[in-house]
This record gives C-alpha cells, structure tokens and sequence, in this order.
C-alpha cells in the first residue's frame, strides 16, 4: 500500500489593491499577462498552462522578483510553503504589494512505501 501527498509547488503571486489584480492563472491566461517563473519549472508549467506567456528569468529566484521589477512580467508563480517563513523575502512582497491567491499552478504526489496497517497514522502526520 502507497499513501499519497500532495504538495503545492507553485502558488501565484499578483498585485492586490490595483486595477490589474489577477486573481487565478486563467485570468492571467486570458487576459495575455506575462508571468515570471523559474526556468527549473520551465517543462512542468508549459505542459500544464500551455497558453501562459511564461517569463523566464535566468537568475534564480532573485530573478523573478528583478523582472518583475523591471516590468518584464505583471504576476510571479512561486511556491508558498518554503518561503512564507522567510522574512526579508516576505517583507519584499509587501513592500511590492504582492500578495498569494488561492490558484494553484502545479502540484506533485509524493508516494511513500509503508505497510497497510501504518497508512493511516502517517497520512495523520503528514497533513498535521
């Protein structure tokens, strides 16, 4: 028996308070905004968002918020759960007005190996 989770990759940064508020990657599909990302995301987020005009930045995660600084795209795609406890990075969001939606852009199911009878108590945990 496998026991499965499922964990948010990429979340989708906008800017709140504005008339440009993107709140789900289909507005910003629809609407042809560009989106930064990280290249490592490059395959997985063209396969999933095939419309999406992808900003690539070359310079690591730094890079994303640098192009988005200099207006080469209007939204960031960036994963939530390892940065939010991450201050100085959190504050540089503020200080933009950026702020995380509920859009999900890519997820992936990690799968553990464990005997039957000890599945339900690890999936327990693992969503505590």
């Amino acid at each position: 028996s496998v026991s499965a989770y499922v964990a948010n990759l990429a979340a989708f940064l906008t800017q709140s308070g504005t008339k440009s508020y993107v709140k789900s990657i289909q507005e910003a599909i629809e609407q042809g905004i560009k989106i930064c990302a990280h290249p490592a995301l490059r395959e997985e987020l063209e396969h999933k968002w095939p419309r999406a005009n992808f900003v690539w930045s070359e310079d690591e995660w730094n890079g994303l918020l640098n192009d988005f600084d200099n207006d080469e795209c209007n939204v960031l795609a960036w994963g939530r759960q390892d940065d939010v406890l991450d201050t100085p990075l959190m504050r540089d969001f503020c200080d933009r007005d950026l702020v995380f939606t509920d859009s999900l852009l890519l997820e992936t199911a990690v799968a553990f190996p464990i005997k039957p009878e000890l599945a339900p108590g690890m999936s327990y945990w693992i969503n505590q």
